[in-house]
C-alpha cells in the first residue's frame, strides 16, 4: 500500500477500533496482522490503519479446537445427579432491545451467577421471538438451600421485571439422567 491508498481515512479504522468491531483483543488483532490474515498499513511509521472492508470481511474461527469425535453419554456417579430449573417467560412487547442491553450488563458485571450453579443459559425461542427460556443447572450436591435459591431468583426477576412478564412464567424442575 502507498500513501495514496490511504487518502480517504474514512475507509480505515485503528487497531483498537478493529479489535472492538471483531470482539477480540488488540493483541489478537496484531497477531492476525502479523500472520497476514488481516490487511494493515502503517503510513509514515505511525500506528497501523486497517481497511474497514477487511475487518468487515474477516471470518473469525470458532474458539478452541474442533471436536474429533462426538462425546459419549455418561451417568453421574456416587448418586449425584443434575438438577435443572427451566423457566419459560414472555418478553414484554417492544422490550427485546432493552432485554439484550440488560443481559449484556449482567454478563459484563458477572451478576446473577446463582450459587453453586454449573451452567446458566438464557435462550431465545427460534419459533417465536417473544419467548425466553432460562435454564439454571446444578449438581444436586451443590444445590443451594431453597431459601437462598429463591432469594437469588427473586433478585434476578426484579432486575428483569421491566422487560420480562413474570406473570406468564412457567417453571419446570428437572432431574438429569444422562449427560455428555
Amino acid at each position: 500500500m502507498t500513501d495514496k491508498d490511504v487518502s480517504d481515512l474514512s475507509k480505515f479504522v485503528s487497531v483498537k477500533q478493529a479489535a472492538e468491531m471483531l470482539g477480540i483483543s488488540v493483541k489478537r488483532l496484531y497477531k492476525y496482522v502479523e500472520d497476514g490474515r488481516l490487511l494493515a498499513f502503517k503510513p509514515g511509521g505511525r500506528d497501523y490503519l486497517i481497511p474497514k472492508e477487511a475487518v468487515e470481511n474477516l471470518e473469525l474461527k470458532a474458539a478452541g479446537r474442533p471436536r474429533e469425535k462426538t462425546p459419549r453419554w455418561n451417568i453421574y456417579r456416587s448418586g449425584s445427579q443434575l438438577r435443572v430449573l427451566a423457566i419459560d417467560v414472555q418478553i414484554r412487547p417492544g422490550q427485546q432491545g432493552r432485554l439484550e442491553e440488560k443481559l449484556q450488563e449482567i454478563r459484563r458485571t458477572e451478576r446473577h451467577i446463582f450459587t453453586g450453579s454449573i451452567a446458566r443459559y438464557i435462550l431465545e425461542d427460534s419459533t417465536t421471538s417473544d419467548l425466553l427460556s432460562i435454564w439454571l443447572i446444578w449438581k444436586d450436591s451443590e444445590l443451594p438451600e431453597p431459601a437462598q435459591q429463591e432469594r437469588e431468583l427473586a433478585a434476578f426477576r426484579a432486575e428483569l421485571d421491566d422487560v420480562l412478564d413474570w406473570q406468564t412464567a412457567r417453571y419446570q424442575h428437572k432431574k438429569g439422567l444422562l449427560y455428555t
